[in-house]
């Protein structure tokens, strides 16, 4: 908000933000700003903001409210689950409405928000009868990708580390979003602080320009968040990068439509991402190298296809050196009869009684199995606990133990730690079941 009044004050706008300074937010009650901010916690949380929502100046002379980036009344103001809203005050917004005429204009903006989540829009600010402005948010100069690593960070942003040992300051900014405090605090403390020493850091909300990578350690928790990270590259025109970095564990607690995104391995990014916004119908780009990981599978053009993709997504997919063990077509049958006997037996007895966690799960996605699937694929390189949780789609703990024994008893080359401190300590896995239960 202060960039914004900056902005507008530098163009001969009046403008201010509501709970700085005790002077300003006299002249905002008298009336003396064209235009004035405020967050959801300060006017709808704070009585005094409301009450001056009321008097006579305000009645008299308020042309319209707008609330910009609507689509947290949804993301940040609902409650999700068990879990208490993240910003309680965001979804209460439409509170402001009973406090001012009904006849006042409200002016709703977003970049991403679907068609569902216009929907709740428009529940949450009783918007009954409003125009629509709808654009697709495509961005054509950003490539999609989606890559899944090992869980160690350091050889997954080794490239980076090393970019930026050489170029410095001249090095494609890139900004990196975290799944979790923890995640972020790793990646700083003990990759990037551990490798290249003390560097300035830019604080949360800081404006960043010329951004060509965006790197999301672990997918977000919905597309919409998704699609507001990437946003943030190639503001200038020129061509960047959308990169989704990954391991089996960072998958857990996401939506279904971005779990669809991540599995993905055949059809057009672009397209799968823009159905789920009824703006302008999108199309694979053109130039199929261009456009995302999956077109450039299918580009025939004559130039290197490598060329757009980004050194960061190269480096991701080179084969994580791993230990390795051949497999048998029969053993490999043999333990996808074990698992599919096993975890169809696996039960969990909660809130709605006896349920079984496998069939609940496979109903929720409405997709094949992914851990008998995925197992079977990784069989080769499975041989402790850590190895099945981060390549292999387990959602929670009991799962991941049961694949490992079933490996042990095929093959007898594994590790017996069972240690269930290995699992992500950043997730809630209960409370992931009894959102997959209910939901």
């Amino acid at each position: 908000m202060e960039d914004q009044v900056k902005y507008l004050t530098e163009k001969g706008i009046s403008a201010a933000f509501a709970g700085k300074h005790e002077t300003t937010d006299a002249d905002i009650a008298a009336g003396r700003f064209s235009i004035v901010f405020g967050s959801p916690e300060l006017l709808v949380g704070v009585k005094k903001w409301r009450d001056m929502l009321q008097t006579d100046v305000y009645r008299e002379r308020l042309i319209g409210m707008a609330v910009d980036e609507v689509h947290t009344i949804v993301l940040w103001g609902e409650r999700h689950s068990s879990d208490a809203p993240f910003r309680k005050w965001c979804g209460l917004v439409g509170e402001l409405r009973s406090l001012l005429p009904i006849s006042l204009p409200v002016l709703a903006l977003t970049a991403t928000a679907s068609l569902t989540t216009r929907k709740k829009i428009m529940m949450h600010l009783g918007l009954q009868k409003c125009l629509e402005v709808v654009r697709s948010p495509d961005r054509s100069n950003i490539r999609l990708a989606v890559k899944k690593v090992s869980s160690d960070a350091t050889n997954t942003f080794s490239w980076l580390i090393n970019e930026l040992m050489v170029k410095g300051p001249q090095t494609a900014r890139t900004v990196i979003y975290c799944k979790s405090i923890s995640d972020c605090s790793m990646l700083f403390h003990d990759v990037f602080l551990a490798s290249l020493g003390q560097r300035s850091v830019h604080p949360p909300g800081t404006h960043l320009k010329n951004v060509q990578h965006i790197v999301q350690y672990g997918p977000p928790k919905d597309i919409e968040s998704y699609m507001q990270a990437f946003g943030r590259a190639g503001r200038d025109g020129s061509m960047s990068h959308s990169l989704i970095l990954y391991h089996g564990k960072q998958l857990i607690g996401i939506s279904e439509k971005m779990r669809e995104y991540v599995s993905n391995v055949a059809s057009c990014r672009r397209t799968q991402l823009m159905n789920l916004f009824d703006g302008e119908v999108v199309q694979p780009l053109a130039v199929k190298h261009a456009c995302c990981d999956n077109c450039a599978k299918m580009c025939q053009c004559k130039e290197s296809c490598d060329g757009n993709a980004s050194d960061l997504e190269l480096h991701a997919a080179k084969p994580i050196a791993h230990k390795v063990r051949t497999v048998s077509n029969h053993q490999r049958e043999s333990l996808r009869q074990m698992l599919m006997d096993r975890l169809e037996g696996d039960v969990d007895h909660g809130l709605c009684g006896k349920i079984s966690v496998y069939h609940t799960l496979q109903e929720h996605y409405s997709t094949k199995d992914p851990m008998i699937n995925e197992t079977l694929q990784s069989c080769e390189t499975l041989f402790c606990i850590n190895d099945i949780i981060c390549q292999v789609h387990v959602y929670d703990f009991n799962h991941a133990k049961i694949i490992l024994e079933t490996v042990m008893e095929v093959f007898g080359d594994c590790e017996s730690d069972m240690d269930s401190n290995s699992f992500d300590d950043s997730v809630n896995i209960f409370e992931f079941d009894a959102m997959s239960l209910h939901d």
